[in-house]
């Protein structure tokens, strides 16, 4: 099976990209109207992770493995180590999925800002729903 690549949405890659640049500007603007670096370096730095996360952000599914790169990371695993899905808890538009992995604390996050088509959808749909209470009850 080809590998296939989410981007973010182009409208969120827009918001993100226009954001850092606003902060990069104003911190360009600043060292050279003030010669303090500290206070150039307080805007950057937030101008440059916003224009990153916009810019790295991805979400790869292959046959075997997939694979969630944001602005300061990656973290994969293999799709036979995924215990299942649950939503991650905010608000309607910032929610998403975390992938619980079977034997670990350990789980990906994957945001619902990525432009996923219905082969993601399907992939989700076949993995196991973590937020339905389980029925079985131990007596």
């Amino acid at each position: 099976m080809e590998a296939r690549v989410y981007y973010f949405r182009r409208s969120v890659q827009c918001f993100y990209f226009v954001i850092g640049l606003w902060f990069i500007g104003s911190a360009a603007f600043l060292a050279c109207e003030m010669p303090s670096v500290l206070i150039a370096m307080i805007l950057g730095l937030p101008g440059i992770y916003a224009w990153l996360w916009a810019m790295r952000s991805r979400l790869t599914v292959s046959g075997s493995e997939i694979s969630v790169r944001y602005a300061s990371g990656e973290d994969s695993a293999q799709i036979s180590e995924i215990k299942g899905w649950r939503k991650e808890f905010g608000d309607e538009n910032r929610s998403g999925w975390v992938l619980r992995l079977q034997d670990t604390a350990r789980s990906l996050r994957i945001d619902r800002d990525f432009a996923v088509d219905d082969f993601f959808l399907d992939f989700i749909a076949r993995l196991k729903d973590l937020n339905e209470p389980e029925t079985s009850v131990v007596r």
